[in-house]
């Protein structure tokens, strides 16, 4: 059993596990208590918590909301086409994690702001990209 997808908001690194792929909340809860993650989260977002699932831009949106961040200072890491699909809804950037399921398709192909081969590149964005791209400006901008 995996832990869900996290997302990363706002440029001071706020963590909020957001999977709609589990349909209960008290599920993600559970698993994320199990391994002593719980306390790390102010909010979990599942696919029962709020009325519309991805694609729908709701689940981001409502967290923007709650840390009263603006989307452009927002970023939003998935693994599929339709995370993708949910970030450019939401108006947030997307970066993109090659391993999950796409249909078959190349992460790529969907269009993210970058891909990242993983989540170091997130703990280390000062360092070069494997994909080529520019690594993340630091600071205030994005």
């Amino acid at each position: 059993m995996s832990l869900p997808k996290l997302a990363l908001f706002d440029l001071d690194h706020t963590l909020i596990p957001f999977d709609s792929d589990y349909s209960w909340g008290q599920f993600t809860a559970r698993l994320l208590a199990h391994h002593g993650l719980g306390a790390l989260f102010a909010q979990v977002i599942s696919g029962d918590t709020l009325a519309r699932k991805k694609p729908a831009p709701d689940g981001i949106l409502h967290c923007l909301r709650y840390f009263g961040v603006a989307p452009e200072r927002a970023l939003f890491i998935g693994d599929s086409s339709i995370d993708v699909a949910t970030a450019r809804n939401a108006g947030v950037r997307v970066w993109a994690l090659p391993y999950g399921y796409n249909m078959g398709q190349p992460i790529a192909a969907c269009g993210p702001d970058r891909v990242i081969a993983d989540f170091a590149a997130l703990i280390a964005p000062q360092q070069a990209p494997t994909d080529g791209q520019r690594p993340a400006a630091q600071g205030g901008g994005g």
